[in-house]
């Protein structure tokens, strides 16, 4: 388990997973309100997370920007970015929780935009009931996981191999090979009458 978490496409797949995991419950309904006969024409008013957390959409779309600066950063730079994509995750929890929490305050622009009223007791007194789907509590769910998977990151980020080291390897690798004496040009050479291990200017 600990070597699939050191796995550098494993943790950027989970990350991405996790990014659109948050962007999917964004786009649902979170919020359905039934207001009192007689307030407007629609009885029921679906609020989607777009609406309740607008500020969802950002957040993910920052995620997944995240994913692809973590799978070319240093070493460094990959540990601070698990501690901000922590942190974003933390930031998920703390706006579905509002939604949760307050559900006719996530509700209140829904509200007004289809009955026109204004203020909070009027909005308040038109609302008759509040039927909260499950996609906050999915949001929740999954700023929780992108929480504690920022700490795995962080704690596992710094084993990834680099793309730079990987390129200094193969270069080096390759000016190896090409300074290592050619046993067939030496044969060559014998073959011909000279020494191969003599001076360039004594042959």
């Amino acid at each position: 388990m600990t070597r699939l978490l050191r796995s550098k496409p494993v943790a950027l797949a989970v990350s991405a997973l996790l990014g659109g995991a948050v962007l999917l419950a964004w786009s649902q309904t979170w919020i359905i309100g039934t207001l009192a006969p007689g307030i407007s024409l629609e009885e029921r008013i679906p609020v989607g997370g777009d609406t309740a957390a607008p500020a969802l959409a950002p957040l993910a779309l920052a995620m997944v920007a995240l994913v692809a600066a973590l799978a070319i950063a240093s070493r460094l730079v990959r540990v601070v970015l698990s501690v901000v994509f922590m942190l974003l995750g933390g930031v998920v929890v703390a706006v579905a929780s509002g939604t949760l929490i307050d559900p006719l305050r996530a509700a209140t622009a829904s509200v007004v935009s289809s009955t026109g009223l204004e203020g909070e007791a009027a909005v308040a007194s038109a609302v008759v009931a509040l039927e909260v789907t499950p996609w906050p509590v999915v949001a929740l769910i999954a700023g929780a996981l992108v929480f504690v998977w920022g700490i795995v990151l962080a704690l596992t980020s710094r084993g990834w191999g680099s793309a730079s080291a990987r390129y200094d390897t193969a270069a080096g690798t390759v000016d190896t090979k090409a300074a290592a004496p050619s046993k067939v040009s030496d044969w060559d050479s014998l073959s011909g009458g000279d020494d191969p291990t003599s001076p360039p200017g004594s042959r």
